[in-house]
């Protein structure tokens, strides 16, 4: 479970980076 929420912080990281350039990086991740 930890790999799972390894992952999941570094998406939600890049999400943050990448946040207004592609608003739909969340549902295409996702």
């Amino acid at each position: 479970m930890d790999l799972a929420e390894r992952s999941v912080q570094t998406w939600l990281g890049d999400v943050r980076r990448y946040r207004g350039t592609s608003p739909g990086i969340c549902t295409v991740s996702a």
